[in-house]
Parts: structure tokens; sequence; C-alpha cells
């Protein structure tokens, strides 16, 4: 038997877990691991000492998911919270092995709590709102932990440590003719986003002859500020943070590449002196959550655009809506502090991507006859959980021509298609596609699985005259439109009964696509109508200002 365990700080504590009888229950030996490194992560300081424990935290999660006895289980977390270090990185790293293993609000809460006490930096603070919105956004019940307040006193943080005094410039003391662009990540081409922000660069610059300074804050965490279970860290491009000049398309941009981890005070104010010498029209802000372009909004007017289609989380002046506002967002603008004089809305817009390729079925393993149906994503392990799979694989069961393309980023497929012999049979992962467009030519369909995104993938469908199907939900409906909507498999089953045996049926929904994307395609038309909503806008100050 293990002797009773001692972690700094406590009394030493028995971790037997009995049954009602009284009788121990035996604790698998990667659980009991836990109790051997409790007290050492209570002492190391180090984030790489105690990052090398994380391999034990990894097996003792694989225990717990595969332990089919909920009352065995619920013993087995039972001993683990009894482990937890009263304080400190090791309270942090069980805390958060703990959220990932039992997707509970209450260890949620507590980290959050944990991480909220001046032992912890706001640097730190940071980085678990990312956490919060991307690792831990599954997780739900009471107490909640609200990111708009975790944003928002992270703002109020940053904004008493720094050394500049903001000043508020009037619109007529600026320069109609800058424009500030800030992103929080800048990748390559195949990166969605990265495209999007240089392409409105180049519209901007080269069709609206507008002065274009792009910024990259960097400010989604690409480094590990604390010992963290199973933490999301961000691409990084170390590469564009060498240039001042960054050339694409024929433009060259005045640009800049934040060179340490952010949110960094002395980046921050450096930047903020940058705009105060300027005085640009506006800061357009790409994405959401980024501290810099926000504490800016106290200068001059920010103007937040995300990629995607509903509103961003963001404490600036302005809020680029790509869509229609709706009833469903009042909620959102409550939180965020958003009224509806802040609020642009605009249509989002998509450009095809640059042709590379010419591809045959034969070449991409595609069925010379079948009817193929492309499912598109970097994030499929997520989005093709188990109940998705399960009424796919009904429907190709139901639909004998049918056959799907997976796309993207999809480790799971062979696990996948090892426990579901229809897939195995009727489906082939293609893994990444530089031309996704010469792929949709040898497609006739576009399935979208449950989720927030995937709206490029389905935007250059559209242009390739292929039908849609998705839920009414998250930006594909929202780009789209809802005409596509098809709530159910048996929904998809009829559309492709019928357009198998119906060419004119066919080719009408190919017009409808190609149709909808001379819509969506519009950037220069969509970016002049910002630029013109914004400047006249351009007093509102943020919620801090009367």
């Amino acid at each position: 038997m293990r002797p009773a365990a001692q972690v700094l700080g406590q009394p030493a504590i028995d971790l037997k877990v009995r049954t009602r009888s009284n009788m121990p229950t035996a604790i698998p030996p990667e659980i009991e691991k836990l109790a051997s490194i409790a007290a050492p992560l209570a002492t190391l300081k180090g984030i790489g000492e105690m990052m090398q424990y994380h391999s034990c935290f990894q097996a003792a999660h694989s225990v717990l998911t595969q332990e089919s006895d909920n009352s065995r289980k619920q013993k087995y977390l039972t001993y683990i919270e009894r482990l937890l270090p009263r304080a400190g990185n090791g309270r942090v790293m069980f805390l958060s092995f703990l959220v990932a293993a039992t997707q509970e609000a209450k260890h949620l809460w507590d980290l959050h709590r944990t991480l909220s006490k001046p032992d912890f930096t706001v640097e730190q603070r940071h980085f678990f709102y990312w956490q919060l919105i991307t690792r831990h956004s599954t997780v739900h019940g009471l107490p909640t932990v609200d990111p708009a307040a975790v944003y928002f006193s992270l703002l109020e943080s940053y904004r008493k440590a720094l050394r500049v005094t903001p000043l508020w410039i009037e619109a007529k003391d600026r320069d109609a003719g800058t424009i500030v662009v800030m992103t929080n990540q800048l990748l390559g081409l195949r990166h969605a986003p990265t495209a999007d922000c240089l392409d409105y660069c180049h519209v901007l610059q080269n069709r609206l002859k507008k002065r274009v300074i792009l910024i990259n804050t960097g400010d989604m965490p690409w480094t590990l500020p604390l010992p963290y279970y199973d933490p999301i860290l961000f691409e990084h491009a170390h590469e564009y943070s060498s240039g001042g000049k960054l050339p694409f398309r024929g433009e060259v941009f005045d640009f800049y590449q934040c060179r340490k981890p952010m949110p960094n005070l002395e980046e921050i104010e450096s930047i903020l002196n940058t705009i105060l010498a300027l005085r640009p029209s506006f800061i357009l802000s790409l994405g959401h959550s980024n501290v810099t372009p926000d504490l800016c909004s106290e200068v001059l007017t920010v103007a937040t655009m995300p990629f995607g289609t509903d509103l961003p989380r963001a404490a600036s002046n302005i809020f680029i809506l790509p869509r229609k506002r709706r009833s469903d967002d009042a909620g959102f603008m409550q939180k965020w502090h958003i009224t509806e004089e802040q609020i642009v809305e605009t249509l989002y817009t998509f450009r095809l991507p640059e042709r590379s390729a010419t591809l045959t079925r034969a070449e991409l393993g595609l069925p010379p006859d079948a009817y193929v149906i492309a499912v598109v994503g970097n994030r499929l392990d997520e989005e093709i959980n188990d109940k998705f799979a399960a009424g796919l694989a009904d429907f190709l069961q139901a639909v004998p021509q049918a056959f799907v393309a997976f796309m993207g980023t999809f480790r799971r497929y062979d696990p996948l298609i090892q426990h579901s012999p229809v897939l195995g049979k009727r489906s082939v992962f293609l893994g990444h596609q530089k031309d996704i467009s010469a792929v949709y030519e040898c497609c006739d369909a576009y399935l979208n699985p449950p989720r927030y995104g995937g709206g490029s993938s389905a935007a250059f469908a559209l242009a390739a005259g292929l039908p849609v199907f998705t839920r009414n939900s998250g930006d594909v409906v929202n780009i789209v439109g809802a005409r596509f909507v098809f709530e159910s498999f048996r929904e998809i089953q009829a559309f492709v009964e019928q357009t198998l045996t119906d060419l004119d049926h066919r080719r009408q929904w190919a017009r409808m696509s190609k149709s909808r994307f001379d819509e969506i395609s519009d950037r220069e038309g969509m970016l002049g109508q910002i630029v013109q909503r914004v400047t006249a806008k351009a007093d509102i100050r943020n919620s801090r200002h009367p």
C-alpha cells in the first residue's frame, strides 16, 4: 500500500479511496503516479521543468477516458482532487488537467480564481483567456467564467501599466489618406485569415488609394507562460519580424511584426506612440481579442472586423458585422458593451485563391461515376464527432452513388474508417490540397459539419458551382444563405436522389451557387463601404469615455 502523501503546504492526507463497504478501490498506476509528482510540482518554478511531467497527466487522462464505470471514474477524480496544491503553478497544472478531464465548470472557475491572484502576471492571465475561448469553450454550467469580463479585466491591467497618456485625436486632426491595419496572426497564404488580411490591404492601397500600414501584433499566444495541461499554442511566423516592408501582388506595405510574445508593455507603448505620431484616419483591427488596438481605441477610432460572420470579441469603437444583425445578438452586445450605434453591417466577401493545378478524379482516387461530396476543414478531428459520422454513414448506406472526400487535417480518419466499414469503402482522405478549386472541379457538392467556421472553403465551393449542404448555424449559413440550409441527412438524401436523375435540377443549383458567390466576392465594394461608414462614425468613443 502507498503511504499517505503530503503536498507542500498541506497536512498529510489519506489518498486511499474507499467504497461504501470501506474497502479501498484499486487506483490505476497511471493515476497513482500523480501523487508522486504533486510535491515536486508544488516546488518547481521553471515552466520547462514542470512540463516534463505533462506525459504523466496524459497517461492519467487516457485511463479516465477509457474508464466506462462512472462510479470508479468519479473515485479516481476524487483521488486526484485531493492532490491539488494550494497555490502556484502546480495548482494551475492540476486544475487545467481536471478541466480537460471532467469538462466541469467548477474546476474552470477554480482555475480562473487561482490565476486572478497577485502571484500571476497579466501575461499569464492573457494566456488563460485564449485557453478559455478555445480549449475550454465546450465547458458549460455554473459557476460561469465570462470571457468578456476576463478580457476587460486584462485591458484594465494593461491600461494602468501604460506609461503613455492617451489623448483623443479628433477626426479633423487625422490623416484621411492613411489607415493602419492590425491583425493578431500572420502566416502564409494557405492560411485563410492571412490571405484575407493581405488582400484587404491590397484593395485599400491599390484600389481605394489609401496608404496602408500593416502591424501584426502576434497577440495569439505562441509561447508558454504557464505550465498547463494540453495547451493550445498558435502558429507564429518569425521570419516576418525582420522586415519593415511587406510586398504583396505588386504593392508594398509599411509593415511591423511585434518581436516579443504579446501583449508586451514595451511593444504596446511603442505602437501607441507610433499611432499618436501618424494620426491615421482609423485602425482596422482584423480578428478579435487583440489587446493593442483595443488600447488604441482611447486615442482614435478602432474598427474591429472578424474573420467570420459574428460580432467580434473586442473593446473597440466600431464593430463590423459581416451580416444583418439578429435578435440573438443582443446578449453578446450586452456582455461586450456594444451599442447599436457602434455596429457597421456589411457583407462578408471572398477572393478565389490563385489556380495552380488541374486534377482528375483518377489522380485523386475518386470513383468516376460517384456523386462526390467534399468535407473540408483544419479541425475535422473535433468536427466529425461520433454523431455526425454515424449520420454520414447512414446517408451513404441510403445513397449508393454517394462518396465523401475529406480534405484538411483529420488525424482520426484511419480510426474512423476502421470503426465504420461504410466510410472505409465510400470515402477518402485527401489531406491538404494546395489548389482547393482544382479538387472542387472533381466534386459534386460540399457538406458542412456542425461548426462555427468553414466559411472560406464553402464560398470557394459555391464559386465552383457546388451546392452547399449546411445546418442553420455558424459562419457557413451566413455566407451561403438560407437556400442552402439542409437540417438533416434525410433532406440531403432527397436532394441528391433528385439531382442524380434530373439534369435541370443540377444545372439550376450550379447557377444558384455561382450567383451567390458573385454576391459575396466584391471586396472593393465591401471595403469602400466600410471606410465610408467608419469615417462617418469617427467621433464615437469606446465605453470608457463619456
